[in-house]
Formats: C-alpha cells, sequence, structure tokens
C-alpha cells in the first residue's frame, strides 16, 4: 500500500489590509495603494495566478509562478484608475496551491468629476492700522496660506486708494502648506475713522477671498509750552513764521491765559517757528521769547 499524502491545512495566505478603501479619485487620474500577501503555513507556496475582475482596478503583479516560503510576504500594488463617475466595487484574486485555493481581496472606489480646488487664508482677520497722520504712510503684513493645493492669484484690489498693495507681482503663486508675506499700506488723505476691504481674485475655491481694512487718519498739530512770566500778566500770545528769520504772525485769537497751545492749522512736511509774547492788564506787551523750530513729519 502506498502511503497517502496530505497537505497541512495550515498553509494559508492572507491579505493586508483585508480590503482596499480609495475614497475619491478624479477622473481620469490614479491612486495606488499597497496589499501584501503572507504565507502563515508551514511550508512553501506556489502562487499561480492573480488578477482583479475589473481593469479599472490594475495589480501589479510579480513574476508568475511565485513561490512563497513559510513565515514570508509578497508586496503588491492596486491602482484604481476610473474612467466614469460614481462609486466602483471590484475584488482581487490569488491562485495558488495553498489549502485556501482562492484568496480573495473587496477593493473599491468613488470616481469623482473635479478635484477639490483649494482654499486661500488671510491672517489677521483684520488688518488694522489704528491712529496715522494725514499725508503719511503706515505699512503692515498679511500672510497669505495656501490649503488643499497651490493656490494662484491672479489680481488683488482695494476698495478705497488710502489703501494700497504696493510692489506686488501677479500672478502670484503660494504652493500648498505655505505662507506668503503681503505689504499693505495706509495713507489717509484727511482726519477721521477709514475703511476698505482688499479683494482677492485666484484659482481658490473661496475666490474672491476678501480682507477688512481700518484705520484713523489723524491731522497733525503742534502742543507749544512755556515757562510763565515773572511779572504780574493777564495772558500770552503766540506767534508763527514759515521761515527762521521772516515776520511773525500771531495765530491765537484771544489772550491765552494759559502757558500752553496747540496749533492744529499745519500741513504735513512743512517747518514752522514759534514765539510768544506776555501781556499785561494794561495791554503792553512784551517783546518775543527766543524762536523755536518745529518740523511736521
Amino acid at each position: 500500500m502506498l502511503p497517502l499524502r496530505v497537505r497541512a491545512a495550515a498553509n494559508e495566505l492572507s491579505f493586508s489590509p483585508t480590503s482596499l478603501h480609495y475614497g475619491d479619485v478624479v477622473v481620469g487620474q490614479t491612486r495606488t495603494l499597497p496589499v501584501t500577501v503572507t504565507n502563515h503555513g508551514k511550508s512553501r507556496v506556489t502562487i499561480s495566478g492573480m488578477d482583479s475582475s475589473d481593469g479599472k482596478f490594475k495589480v501589479s503583479k510579480p513574476k508568475l509562478p511565485a513561490v512563497l516560503a513559510a513565515g514570508k510576504s509578497l508586496k503588491v500594488n492596486v491602482t484604481f484608475a476610473p474612467t466614469a463617475k460614481g462609486w466602483l466595487g471590484a475584488h482581487v484574486t490569488v491562485l495558488s496551491n495553498a489549502s485556501d485555493r482562492t484568496l480573495t481581496l473587496d477593493v473599491g472606489g468613488t470616481g469623482v468629476s473635479t478635484e477639490g480646488k483649494p482654499k486661500l487664508t488671510i491672517a489677521p482677520a483684520t488688518l488694522s492700522f489704528g491712529k496715522v497722520g494725514v499725508g503719511s504712510t503706515e505699512t503692515l503684513t498679511l500672510g497669505l496660506s495656501a490649503t488643499d493645493g497651490g493656490v494662484t492669484i491672479s489680481s488683488v484690489s482695494s476698495s478705497s486708494s488710502q489703501f494700497a498693495v504696493p510692489g506686488v507681482a501677479l500672478p502670484l503663486t503660494i504652493p500648498a502648506g505655505h505662507e506668503l508675506s503681503l505689504n499693505v499700506t495706509f495713507t489717509p488723505q484727511n482726519s477721521g475713522k477709514k475703511s476698505a476691504t482688499l479683494s482677492f481674485a485666484s484659482n481658490a475655491e473661496n475666490s474672491p477671498a476678501s480682507e477688512p481694512l481700518a484705520g484713523t487718519g489723524t491731522a497733525p498739530y503742534v502742543t507749544l509750552s512755556w515757562n510763565a512770566s515773572t511779572s504780574q500778566v493777564s495772558g500770552y500770545n503766540i506767534y508763527r513764521s514759515k521761515s527762521r528769520t521772516g515776520s511773525l504772525t500771531r495765530i491765537n485769537s484771544s489772550l491765552d491765559p494759559d502757558t500752553t497751545y496747540t496749533d492744529a492749522n499745519v500741513v504735513s512736511g512743512s517747518t514752522y517757528y514759534y514765539a510768544t509774547t506776555a501781556v499785561n492788564s494794561s495791554g503792553q506787551e512784551s517783546g518775543y521769547s527766543n524762536r523755536v523750530e518745529v518740523a511736521i513729519p
């Protein structure tokens, strides 16, 4: 009697992971996921076939037949290439001489028509310049960052000429996961609170993205103070000239009983020269004090 040959039931193969889920994949593009076939048995296994039930899931087949020793693994890639929108499911099959001669792996993914658009994020949420003198310029920085893909900014516009983005070269591309700094200027043309909006047109999902801007224009002024007269006086007169040796013109409408005075009628970029006099109760006026030079920024 010939001895009976029996294959041990331990010659079993398994997939890891036990299934492949591709999620959303743009039609015409591909996504590849790895899977491992492992021999958990105590003897070698010969893999004779490996294929997919649907050609849209392509298996990177090794050279077959392939011998897999006990405890060893074989890694293969499965690529999903959708040709139409919608869910698609299939399975990958491995044929071998193992006890489980046919090993099956479920695979699935969804074909989508367009790729998700990137997003543009602007920080801070509002750009506040605070108080800025009329005619002068303050510069602050915005941070622009791109997520879910690169963002290309095609135009930047301001709703007010008092707020500007100087020196920006367009189009401006921000790679995904990166941040770019952008200078914004505020040049108030008159006093008072100002506001505007910057608009960024781009390929981002949230285009046009906007950034609120705020600032307050303040008119320039000069505050003068001097030492009190040692004589009994009724008040003081304040004089101004635009040159060091030019004639002085009184700028106060009535005697100033204090030793301070604020001149709000000045222009940025100009230089003024001030002097004061003291007036007694008889209306007699002293000579001019020394001249003080004040340059308005």
